[in-house]
Order: structure tokens, then sequence, then C-alpha cells
């Protein structure tokens, strides 16, 4: 789940292994529980896998790459 704690970043679209996945529409000022709305929850399978988030309307951008683990996974983008 990718999920900011920042308001001023407004939204973010958010790509996984280069394909659109949703875009984070709010903030939460802690790690939300997974699937909370407003933030960007994507089911995958394979074990490495890159992301980055784009800021709507803005100059901010995120990226790195993660490997799976089991249950829920969080990434802040702050």
């Amino acid at each position: 789940m990718f999920w900011t704690n920042t308001g001023s970043n407004g939204q973010i679209k958010i790509y996984v292994n280069n394909q659109y996945r949703g875009t984070i529409t709010q903030y939460y000022s802690s790690a939300p529980n997974c699937g909370a709305s407003g933030c960007v929850t994507i089911t995958v399978t394979q074990q490495n896998n890159t992301w980055y988030g784009e800021q709507v309307g803005g100059s901010g951008y995120w990226s790195g790459n993660f490997t799976l683990q089991q249950g829920c996974n969080t990434i802040n983008l702050y």
C-alpha cells in the first residue's frame, strides 16, 4: 500500500512495474491500515518490483524498488 503523511504533496499518481496503479488522494499522520481510503493498495506476486510516484500538478517525484514480503507492505511517500 502506498500512502503519504504530508498533505502538501497533494495527489500522487502511483506506477508499479511501469503500470499506473492508482492515485493517492489523502494523507494520514501515521501509517493507516492496508486498504485505507485515499491510499493506493495493490497486489503483486513477483518478488522484485519497481515503483514511482508523480505529484499531480507539481514537480514531486518518488521512486524505488521493493521485494514482496508476506502480508501488507506499506510505502510512505513523504
